[in-house]
């Protein structure tokens, strides 16, 4: 019973954690030119849909009694990992524009 509540409460701070990860990207979406702009808002409206599931997925674990806690609890890991892929994909790709902006700046002007 302290592996579930313990468990729950790692879950919990999570997402707390992707709420502030989500306004950070609200932020940089709102700077961002036009067509980056609708890219960043098309993975935020992405990451808040599996995140309201991920909610759902972590309430029916709170309910959930000894015999479908396992079965609950795969089901919550399962959203996870596609949320933290989704993540990892966004940030990838602000890593890439990173290394592109880097690059063009290192080449100097051209002549």
């Amino acid at each position: 019973m302290e592996e579930k509540k313990a468990y729950q409460e790692k879950k919990q701070a999570q997402l707390h954690e992707w709420d502030a990860k989500i306004e950070v990207l609200k932020a940089k979406a709102e700077k961002a030119e036009a067509e980056l702009k609708i890219k960043y808002q098309e993975q935020i409206h992405k990451l808040q849909e599996k995140k309201k599931v991920a909610q759902e997925k972590l309430h029916e674990l709170m309910g959930a009694g000894e015999e479908t806690w396992g079965e609950v609890k795969e089901a919550v890991e399962e959203i996870w990992d596609d949320i933290h892929g989704v993540f990892n994909k966004l940030l990838h790709k602000e890593e890439d524009k990173k290394e592109e902006d880097t690059t063009e700046g290192e080449k100097g002007p051209a002549t």
